[in-house]
């Protein structure tokens, strides 16, 4: 069985691993140890979409298959994509398939273009380290940054960088550098007219600060409230599912049901499912008392019990445009750097919104 070295620490429980298998990594993203050698190796003879959640694992725990001496010499370069964390509020294994929906799109675009890709997974803290390497490697073509949990010092850090890149999730509108991002404002505002239209006036809003994702989604809903002349309300909660639903027992407490607003809208789906527990868990119902809608549309939205509605983000679409973008910059296409690309996804309505309550 063949191990696997990891080159950190394990980023969800701040223990080290001293060995990974093939099998362990077979049994996290439920395929056989045959298909995970597969990529390993970087042969053909698995879907993207496997080979995309197989690499996101990888990256995870350090590892990083390389292309093969041939198949890199008949390439263009290589496109390595940094899935790059700060503090791990957002970027952790409950994003891991969000992550490999953007891994996915990145290397069907990176082959159609004829580049490979390499996925890697970088603390910010090690960032001294990243860029040396980056100036260093001869190999690398230029690269695609995960943003999600950066903040505008962090992406002025990469000013210097001497290949071109991408910065993918997040956009700062303050620095001339390329982004890929989602609509934020437009999404949140979807959200808004559909519940708007149901008849909900009382819309709060679940709001975290570890990014600058969720910045731009409460300032959405505080202008889209304004412009109706609806009362906004902002509850400060964490990101992390039990923090959220704590921040969320903790709204709830010493409240009765006519003091509740009749929709709640959160920065994300993780938010989103601590609070749905809480509420479930002080007996109220989802979505005759209230209606809750995510951000994200994570594979668990259409499991829970009721299916949250949640907006969609165009994860493969946004891989594939960091992929168009980085290229057409590398080749000479576009040279102009300052390019932000905003993309926008649906309000993808399931079991927990409806008209509001009776009063």
């Amino acid at each position: 069985m063949r191990s696997l070295m990891p080159g950190r620490q394990n980023g969800n429980d701040g223990v080290a691993l001293a060995k990974l298998t093939s099998k362990k990594i077979a049994e996290l993203a439920g395929v056989s140890v045959s298909t995970v050698s597969i990529v390993l190796n970087n042969k053909n003879g698995v879907s993207q979409e496997t080979r995309a959640r197989i690499l996101s694992l990888l990256s995870e725990n350090g590892i990083t298959p390389k292309a093969s001496a041939k198949k890199q010499a008949e390439k263009h370069g290589t496109i390595r994509f940094f899935r790059l964390r700060k503090h791990g509020n957002i970027v952790n294994e409950r994003h891991n398939d969000f992550l490999a929906d953007y891994i996915c799109g990145i290397v069907d675009e990176a082959k159609v273009h004829g580049y490979v890709v390499e996925v890697t997974t970088s603390d910010l803290n090690s960032f001294d380290s990243l860029f040396s390497d980056l100036s260093r490697n001869s190999n690398i073509s230029g690269c695609i940054i995960l943003s999600t949990e950066l903040d505008l010092e962090d992406v002025m850090r990469f000013s210097t960088l001497p290949i071109p890149h991408v910065f993918l999730d997040a956009c700062f509108d303050e620095v001339e550098e390329n982004f890929v991002t989602m609509d934020n404002v437009g999404m949140i505002r979807s959200a808004l007219y559909r519940l708007i239209g149901l008849g909900h006036e009382r819309i709060t809003m679940f709001s975290a600060t570890s990014c600058k994702n969720f910045d731009d989604r409460h300032e959405a809903y505080l202008k889209t409230m304004e412009e109706h002349s609806f009362k906004s309300e902002v509850v400060n909660v964490h990101s992390t599912l039990n923090a959220a639903y704590e921040d969320t027992l903790m709204f709830l407490s010493g409240k009765d049901k006519s003091q509740l607003p009749t929709a709640i809208l959160t920065s994300n789906d993780v938010i989103a499912f601590g609070a749905v527990k809480a509420l479930l868990n002080r007996g109220y119902s989802i979505p005759g008392d209230v209606s809750v809608v995510g951000f994200d549309d994570l594979p668990m939205s259409s499991l829970l019990e009721p299916q949250l509605s949640s907006l969609s983000v165009p994860k493969i679409a946004m891989g594939r445009a960091a992929v168009d973008l980085l290229v057409s910059r590398m080749e000479g296409k576009n040279p102009q750097v300052g390019e932000k690309r905003y993309m926008y996804g649906p309000l993808v309505e399931r079991q927990s919104i409806s008209v509001p309550r009776e009063p």
